[in-house]
């Protein structure tokens, strides 16, 4: 018997296992009073066993039923709670994929060879881009807002989706049953993700930069704007077009934009410092904006008429930048994108600042990237490739390769004598 008494309680108790299943409690007698001793305990457990061994057994739970359709959205749900920014791209994966595999495909059966006929067809689907122009009807509208190319989809677009997929089954797989305390899915799922090819960043330069921004002024003067505090300030386009008086409270005190982190990308606080050339242009939008009548900084006019028919301006924030920037880059032949002005910023910063600093005021979230740009003004690299230039053989090291930069080795005087009995160390360099 498996019974005890509980001082702290003042009461027995009893725990054993039947068909390696957990049963403890309060020891009881028939009429419900407490067990007051040993024996009456005993027998309390002895009746909950036999009630246990006895009663039919409950029906067997299994999770092999989990379909894709109840993964992904357990996954959606999560992400939605997280408010991610991305959410909507996440919902588009998950499309996808319950279109592939089907809604109701048991989560347990998605593997490697199923994610890669998953990957050939994504491979092998025709790619379709967003031209723009609503129409009246939806069907006519689809047609005219987007178009087919021919061209493959680049593998990080198709990790995308991959990662959506491997998120969702993982976190079935952490999921337990709320019956049976299994997971969701049998198995820790396996997702495999294609080579991404790691390239290098193609910053604006200043000159394009310089030149971009006259263009705009004469057609999109708030994307002129946009594109200055981009490149000075270190700003995405989401953040420049989401400016708000609230951003630059502080910007008297500290000379700083403040964001918050719900609303970068790195979901971190972030105080970006404000130079001399960005600074004429945020005190100018920001008194524009109070003249305006909105919070947003960046706005442009957007007339109708009122119910008697007069012509009303209304100031809304700017949703895109895409067109304008497009135009004016294709009439200077310029082959740069928008968050090319950030790059921009981060390459002037390593031309003047330690990596430290680039990584902080671009706030790379991992070293990595701010290496990247690094090596592209790396004043020794273009040094030494410069020297060679110039370098022939009378410039020729003669000591051999494999003892260049090799530190001094220590070695023992083998002689006692010469140190008064005990040996002494001494510095010898080889070679």
């Amino acid at each position: 018997m498996t019974v005890n008494y509980r001082k702290q309680r003042e009461r027995w108790s009893f725990h054993f296992e039947v068909n390696k299943q957990r049963h403890a409690g309060y020891c009881l007698n028939l009429d419900g009073t407490p067990a007051r001793n040993r024996k009456e305990a005993e027998q309390a457990e002895a009746r909950e066993r036999v009630r246990v061994e006895t009663q039919p057994a409950a029906p067997a739970h299994t999770t092999a039923g989990e379909t894709l359709a109840q993964s992904f959205a357990r996954y959606v749900t999560v992400c939605a709670a997280k408010r991610l920014a991305n959410l909507p791209k996440i919902k588009g994966y998950t499309a996808e994929a319950m279109a592939h595999f089907g809604e109701l495909t048991q989560s347990a059966t998605i593997g490697p060879d199923t994610c890669w006929k998953w990957i050939k067809a994504m491979q092998d689907a025709p790619v379709t881009v967003w031209i723009g122009g609503p129409d009246a009807t939806r069907a006519q509208a689809k047609q005219r807002t987007t178009k087919t190319i021919k061209r493959e989809r680049s593998p990080i677009t198709i990790n995308h989706r991959l990662k959506a997929l491997s998120a969702a089954l993982n976190l079935a797989y952490q999921t337990r049953n709320a019956l049976t305390g299994q997971p969701m899915i049998p198995h820790k799922p396996s997702v495999p993700m294609l080579d991404v090819p790691e390239r290098l960043p193609q910053p604006l330069s200043n000159s394009n930069r310089d030149a971009i921004t006259e263009e705009l002024r004469k057609t999109a003067p708030h994307a002129a704007d946009a594109v200055t505090l981009a490149s000075h300030v270190g700003l995405r386009l989401a953040e420049v077009l989401g400016l708000t008086l609230y951003h630059v409270r502080d910007l008297d005190s500290l000379g700083a934009i403040r964001l918050d982190a719900e609303e970068t990308k790195g979901g971190r606080d972030a105080r970006q410092p404000v130079n001399s050339v960005a600074m004429p242009v945020l005190r100018r939008l920001i008194a524009q904006a109070k003249e305006r009548g909105s919070k947003f900084l960046i706005t442009y006019a957007m007339q109708s008429r009122d119910a008697r028919g007069a012509l009303v301006t209304t100031w809304v924030p700017v949703a895109s930048i895409k067109t304008a920037w497009n135009k004016a880059a294709a009439r200077l032949q310029i082959d740069n994108r928008f968050h090319d002005t950030k790059g921009n910023f981060s390459t002037n910063l390593a031309r003047v600042a330690s990596g430290r600093t680039v990584q902080l005021a671009s706030r790379h979230k991992s070293y990595k990237t701010t290496e990247k740009y690094l090596s592209l003004v790396d004043p020794d690299m273009a040094a030494a490739v410069e020297a060679i230039a110039t370098l022939g053989d009378a410039h020729a090291d003669p000591q051999p390769a494999k003892n260049r930069n090799q530190k001094p080795q220590p070695a023992r005087n083998r002689n006692p004598a010469a140190t008064g009995g005990k040996p002494k160390l001494v510095m010898i360099s080889k070679g």
